[in-house]
C-alpha cells in the first residue's frame, strides 16, 4: 500500500515541515514550507525524483504536549521503531531518519527486503535468515524467518 499522507497535516500542525517533491519527467520539483499548520512558502525547486518530508521541532508549539513526553531519547526510540516498521514494509522506498542531527536509519529503496532487514537489525541477524516463498491460487507469501 502507498503512503497517502493522512497524518501529514496533523504532523505539520505541531512541527516545522519542509516538503520537497518531484515527479519523474518533470524539470523541477516543488518545495513547501509549513510551520504550525501554516503554509509559509511554496516554491519551484531543483530536487531529485521522489518526495522528501523533513520534520523539525516536533511539538514546538504545543508546550502542554511536550510536558508529557518521556525523555527525548525515549521518544526518539519510539519514532525510530515506527520508521523501521515502515521501512521493512516498504523496501522499495528510500528512507532516511535523523534524530537531533544524527543519522539513525538509511534505507536505499532498492526493493531488496533483506537489505532493509540488515539495515534495521544488523549483519548478524540478516546473515542467519531463511527465505521462504509460497504461492497458491491468488495468494503469494514470501519473507524471512
Amino acid at each position: 500500500d502507498c503512503f497517502r499522507g493522512e497524518s501529514l497535516a496533523s504532523v505539520a500542525s505541531i512541527s516545522k515541515v519542509l516538503l520537497r517533491s518531484k515527479m519523474d519527467g518533470d524539470d523541477f520539483g516543488s518545495e513547501i514550507s509549513i510551520e504550525g499548520g501554516e503554509i509559509l512558502s511554496v516554491n519551484e525547486t531543483g530536487t531529485n525524483k521522489g518526495t522528501i518530508i523533513e520534520v523539525r521541532d516536533l511539538f514546538y508549539n504545543v508546550p502542554a504536549r511536550r510536558k508529557f513526553l518521556k525523555s527525548t531519547s525515549r521518544e526518539g526510540a519510539l519514532i525510530s521503531d515506527i520508521i523501521s516498521r515502515i521501512a521493512l514494509s516498504n523496501p522499495n522506498i528510500s528512507i532516511k531518519f535523523y534524530n537531533n542531527g544524527k543519522k539513525v536509519l538509511h534505507t536505499y529503496g532498492t526493493g531488496n527486503l533483506k537489505d532493509v532487514i540488515r539495515t534495521v537489525y544488523g549483519k548478524s541477524i540478516s546473515e542467519n535468515l531463511i527465505y521462504f516463498e509460497s504461492a497458491e491460487d491468488a495468494i503469494h507469501l514470501y519473507g524471512y524467518i
